[in-house]
């Protein structure tokens, strides 16, 4: 494993979003806000604190100092998640040679336990992503052993995998971004030509496994596009499935370093249909933002989709790729239906808080924000267009913010 490609990789943990184009609009700060009552809700919470990060389980009026006193510490690198009853983690080791998955039981109360009551090793290398089938099956994505492995999400026993083939000329097929369909699941496999520099293959490649056999049907290739996924997080915002059924995939294409031939955009797998679509791709950085052509390769990272055409995302530009704290990322809701960018009523933020993105139970938005001189959790009402900040982050910056309740 070479650095480059790996510290990329694991820098921002990075997701992206749909965008389309329009104009913005202004204010929607409310104090008030509105959303869930978040006196009595818990969220496993993840705050990063320096190189640490800090995980438990808490509500929005803790004290949150006083909060991660009590919390686990693991590593910077690292992913959180919740599934019925029960706190997942999946954190990379110190020196990227392994991933530890681990599963802590609920109890009445909400609280996490002391010590995990599963874990699960992954030795091919760094691993962030996971994704759940049902309460007897999920997938754990490892990139570096070209596979996703097939666990029980209650012992974290082994039930199997599912084995990728790099393209000829590729030293890698990673599996990242993935999503559900129809009993079966599509991930997109990174086709890496040279790991060393971080370079991918110049179209997009998506695997169709079928769920109960663990066998890959088909592969299925683009060329509207870069490479697909790979920057991604547990949020899996560079795949969704709609409300109609329809499967997007995006591509970052590299942050727009590697030239032409490497184009940024969503693709589209229709409902029914285990092809691309021939016909679309929606390119961000052609899109209209206040009103202006986005001449400066506009990309999205980070984002949540909350039915209904709504996105909730992170939109800018790295004009410094190698610098991943540069307060330049704007959130965002783009309409999907009516193609129109409104800025949320906060400054620009940091690129790797897009993991804090959140779809809450109640169709919110909960997302941590940082502009450089305070760090704060927001939710966003989608349907009201209204701003509510939740907890003033005094310690470090929030992670994942995900709802506890089934």
């Amino acid at each position: 494993m070479k650095n480059l490609f790996k510290n990329i990789f694991l820098a921002a943990s990075l997701s992206l979003a749909l965008s389309a184009c329009g104009d913005d609009t202004g204010s929607n700060a409310d104090d008030n806000g509105s959303g869930k009552d978040s006196e009595s809700a818990n969220y496993a919470l993840s705050f990063k604190v320096d190189n640490a990060q800090y995980y438990g389980v808490g509500k929005f009026t803790d004290n949150q100092k006083k909060l991660i006193e009590n919390f686990d510490e693991g590593p910077s690198t690292g992913t959180v998640a919740y599934f019925d009853g029960a706190v997942y983690t999946l954190m990379v080791s110190e020196d990227f040679s392994s991933t530890t998955l681990s599963r802590y039981e609920l109890d009445k109360k909400g609280r996490m336990p002391e010590k995990a009551t599963a874990t699960y090793k992954i030795t091919s290398g760094p691993s962030l992503m996971f994704i759940f089938v049902d309460k007897d099956k999920m997938y754990v994505e490892e990139p570096y052993g070209d596979k996703l492995t097939a666990l029980n999400p209650k012992t974290l026993k082994k039930l199997g995998e599912v084995k990728f083939t790099p393209d000829k000329g590729a030293q890698l097929a990673a599996p990242s971004s993935a999503v559900i369909r129809d009993g079966k699941i599509y991930v997109s496999l990174a086709q890496m030509i040279d790991i060393e520099q971080g370079v991918g293959s110049p179209y997009g490649t998506v695997a169709i496994v079928d769920i109960a056999t663990d066998k890959v049907e088909k592969v299925i290739k683009e060329d509207k596009t870069a490479y697909l996924g790979i920057y991604d997080d547990m949020n899996n915002t560079m795949a969704f499935v709609d409300e109609n059924g329809d499967i997007y995939f995006y591509a970052m294409a590299m942050f727009g370093m590697l030239g032409e031939d490497y184009k940024e955009g969503y693709v589209r797998i229709k409902k029914g249909e285990t092809e691309f679509d021939k016909d679309y791709v929606l390119r961000l950085n052609e899109c209209a933002y206040k009103g202006k052509r986005v001449e400066f390769g506009g990309l999205m990272t980070g984002g949540a989709y909350a039915g209904d055409g709504k996105y909730v995302a992170l939109f800018g530009t790295f004009e410094d790729p190698s610098n991943m704290n540069n307060y330049e990322w704007q959130p965002i809701l783009i309409d999907l239906k009516k193609k129109k960018i409104t800025n949320l009523d906060l400054g620009p933020t940091l690129s790797w808080l897009a993991p804090s993105i959140h779809l809450d139970t109640d169709g919110t938005v909960i997302f941590g924000h940082n502009d450089g001189k305070k760090s704060a959790i927001y939710r966003y009402d989608v349907k009201a267009n209204k701003l509510k900040k939740e907890m003033d982050v005094s310690s470090g910056d929030a992670f994942f913010i995900v709802p506890t309740k089934d």
